[in-house]
């Protein structure tokens, strides 16, 4: 995996789970939309409804980790498919309740919890 590397994301159950390695610094640098677009694909492909996106090592995020994350929940609900974040600290709590994401998006302790969120 290359220091480059911003997200990984793998296959668990009815979800996708992606895992920021890295903040984002914006959607322009080619290799990050380069790795959205595959986990854009693997969503498709693999025939998942849902997105889970784990925060477990990254402890903070910018403005761009949220355009990150608009851009997978509006690939997902147009085929009435959910997003839930997991593993959040305190400050990347913050940051989304401050925007009202929290609103939008199930907030969970553990992977395994927003995996279950998203099956009711």
């Amino acid at each position: 995996m290359s220091d480059r590397n911003v997200l990984h994301s793998e296959l668990s159950e009815n979800a996708v789970v992606v895992v920021p390695l890295r903040d984002v610094g914006s959607l322009a640098e080619e290799h990050v939309r380069s790795e959205l677009d595959a986990v854009l694909t693997q969503v498709q492909e693999s025939g998942a409804k849902n997105v889970v996106v784990d925060f477990a090592h990254l402890p903070y995020f910018g403005t761009a980790m949220l355009e990150v994350m608009l851009v997978l929940w509006r690939s997902v609900r147009t085929d009435a498919g959910k997003l839930a974040v997991c593993n959040a600290s305190e400050m990347e709590r913050e940051v989304l309740r401050i925007s009202a994401f929290d609103s939008l998006w199930p907030m969970c302790g553990t992977r395994e919890e927003a995996i279950e969120t998203l099956k009711q």
